[in-house]
């Protein structure tokens, strides 16, 4: 008995080795013992999958029955947390965070472990725990249990290699659901998960999660892992209605990973990666919500075996522009502080990668970058004079509304600059105004603390005899003894624009309204300049406003106030009104300065439908003309072709009509564009014949 027993545990661990391993010569009874036990192993695998329907919409597609598959569900030695005794070839060299690897265990768990059988440990209860010594790749991390259901496969193939857990089921769960999914390596030139990834998840009906709702539960995380401190999480299923991707949650359970019994490879790109030398690891950047301080740090950190040199660029416009954020960074070293440059952005991105390959960089984003500090006054166009005294007012980041992500908890909070108890009591700002446009600074007060739970500040100035355009104002934090890089980060914000300092006298201007100012026709739809001119300072910033019923009614052109220039852009609506005024009022008290002397004009062309529409051969195109202009009435087909010209020439005001014949011209869509003194409308027709 005892040696029926060893000769069965002999068999089940050679099943599992590829038979390219295995050379005996040919014809002697070693050759016959495989040829047996590849028979069996292959009738195995359909008679247990006989019975179950196909899962749905894997990328690597499953069929009960294909021998291509093969089925090592009977080589794991225990149901749950079990694994492979005996390394599978891969059939190629993968490429795994800078290592190659040919073999890899698979696991019970959900998991591919690259470098040793799975150990699950003590108390490991996440993928990313720190006394999780494998090398691994997670597609599933949870409790699956092979005896309540399920059976797992894996395909060999030139280029890729992948492993299938079939309809397995949940520790401590029933039949009644189970989980289906792939994690497939290739050698990175397999167009199926993209030419330049090397690593993939595919998941077909996905009906559970995990059980363990404790404070240290494991979330059925998805990733993969190389050292003991860093792992890439691409994402996690957390319960039934509620996923994680790269950080971001969703509450309806449908938008990327679904337990209703349907596929999630509609978002194949989002699960697709390239894991050969290394991988951004969760930094938080992927959120959204995540702040970075302008002038402060952010933390970075990736994951690699490998040793070189990597360099980090910054884009605060979604990736269209680049700049040098660090370089020569040791890629040992798993992580860096990044100095956040001076911007104000919710489309920022990081590109990572290796300094001798920057066509294979890795991108994390979008984030925000902000100023710590928001100041509300002084505001763009203010004037203060000389003497008075005036508020200025600022507030900063409050904690919990935004994620700071700085890698930095003391003497900061994790969310915020903002103080508490606990904080460094030394922390405080600093105020400075400028009158040459920031070019240099003159200090107001060098010292005002940052109080507990305070996001509101109130510093009362009297404004001194220093008249000019060009005044800013700023905050400024002070040192606060951050011992990484005590004197690298600079955190301050400034006023936008410009505000004046001005002598009592000097604020008696006046503005003058030059255009238009009468008897102009401007045509609907066009851009055209309201202008004036300016004597003596006058306070404030001015707003253009219109109005078409001889100034019985105002509307503002503007809604932002204008300030130090005195002409605007205005395009002019698309109306017939003759009896149009502008005005130019100060913006804050509403103050007329002066409007036009008398009424001008807004016109606009009339294009209407073609009758009948669709027309065989002929239709007729009408338009009207609210006063005398040039106008041009031509025909092209759907690739820009002029087919027919109608009118060209000037014509008086009034209603026209034209019959257009297409005769000679093939079935289709046709455009005809009419043009008054430059400016077109377009309307399409149909031909049928």
């Amino acid at each position: 008995m005892k040696k029926l027993s060893t000769l069965l545990i002999l068999a089940l661990v050679l099943c599992c080795i590829p038979l390219k391993q295995i050379k005996p010569e040919s014809g002697t009874k070693k050759d016959k013992t495989n040829e047996l036990i590849s028979k069996q192993t292959k009738k195995n695998s359909l008679n247990k999958t006989q019975s179950l329907p196909p899962c749905g919409e894997l990328l690597v597609p499953y069929t009960p029955g294909d021998l291509n598959w093969v089925d090592v569900t009977s080589l794991i030695f225990v149901s749950r947390r079990g694994q492979t005794l005996i390394p599978i070839s891969l059939g190629f060299a993968y490429h795994f965070y800078g290592t190659d690897v040919t073999q890899c265990y698979v696991a019970t768990n959900g998991v591919l472990s690259m470098n040793a059988p799975f150990n699950y440990g003590n108390n490991l209860q996440s993928f990313a725990a720190t006394n999780n010594t494998n090398k691994m790749i997670a597609g599933y991390w949870s409790d699956v249990d092979i005896s309540v259901s399920g059976h797992i496969y894996y395909k060999r193939e030139p280029h890729r290699f992948t492993v299938l857990y079939n309809r397995v089921g949940q520790y401590g769960g029933t039949a009644a659901k189970q989980n289906t999914f792939e994690i497939i390596l290739t050698d990175g030139t397999d167009p199926l998960i993209g030419v330049g990834n090397n690593l993939g998840f595919s998941y077909g009906d996905m009906q559970w999660v995990s059980i363990r709702h404790d404070a240290t539960s494991e979330k059925s995380e998805i990733g993969a892992k190389c050292t003991l401190a860093n792992s890439f999480k691409v994402a996690s299923f957390n319960n039934e209605t509620t996923d994680e991707f790269n950080g971001r949650w969703d509450d309806s359970g449908l938008q990327w990973l679904s337990y209703r019994n349907t596929s999630c490879n509609g978002l194949d790109a989002n699960l697709n990666y390239d894991i050969s030398k290394f991988s951004v690891t969760d930094n938080g950047m992927d959120e959204g919500g995540t702040i970075g301080i302008s002038g402060y740090f952010m933390s970075v950190s990736w994951t690699t075996l490998a040793d070189f040199p990597m360099n980090i660029d910054f884009s605060s416009d979604g990736g269209n522009t680049w700049l040098p954020w660090g370089e020569g960074i040791p890629s040992l070293s798993l992580g860096c502080l990044i100095y956040c440059p001076h911007v104000n952005s919710e489309n920022c991105y990081l590109r990572i990668y290796d300094a001798s390959d920057s066509a294979h960089a890795v991108k994390a984003g979008p984030f925000t970058v902000k100023d710590y500090f928001n100041i509300l006054t002084p505001q763009n166009g203010d004037v203060y004079t000389v003497n008075s005294v005036k508020q200025i007012n600022w507030t900063i980041m409050e904690a919990g509304r935004e994620r700071r992500h700085d890698g930095n908890n003391n003497p900061l909070t994790s969310n915020s600059l903002l103080r508490t108890e606990s904080d460094d009591p030394h922390l405080s700002v600093r105020l400075d105004y400028s009158t040459n446009n920031g070019e240099d600074w003159i200090s107001v007060n060098d010292s005002i603390p940052l109080q507990v739970n305070v996001t509101n500040y109130v510093y009362n100035w009297t404004v001194p005899q220093t008249p000019s355009d060009k005044c800013k104002f700023r905050v400024k934090l002070n040192p606060f003894g951050d011992a990484r890089r005590p004197n690298d980060y600079d955190i301050y914000s400034e006023s936008d624009g410009n505000f004046s300092i001005v002598n009592p006298v000097q604020i008696n201007g006046q503005i003058t309204l030059t255009t238009p100012n009468g008897g102009e026709t401007y045509t609907g739809g066009s851009y055209n300049y309201i202008s004036w001119r300016r004597t003596g300072l006058v306070p404030g910033s001015q707003s253009l406003e219109l109005s078409t019923d001889g100034g019985s009614t105002w509307n503002k052109i503007s809604s932002v106030p204008i300030a130090g220039v005195m002409r605007y852009s205005w395009l002019a609506p698309k109306i017939n009104a003759n009896k149009c005024l502008v005005r130019i009022c100060n913006a804050i008290t509403g103050k007329e300065y002066d409007r036009s002397n008398s009424y001008f004009s807004i016109v606009t062309p009339t294009l209407l439908k073609n009758y009948p529409n669709p027309f065989n051969p002929t239709t007729r195109i009408s338009f009207s003309l609210e006063r005398n202009a040039y106008t041009t009435l031509r025909v092209y087909n759907t690739i820009g072709q002029q087919v027919a010209e109608l009118v060209n020439r000037e014509l008086k005001a009034g209603m026209y009509e034209y019959e257009f014949n297409a005769q000679n011209l093939p079935s289709g869509v046709y455009l005809y564009n009419l043009t008054v003194d430059g400016k077109s409308q377009i309307n399409k027709m149909m031909l049928l014949k």
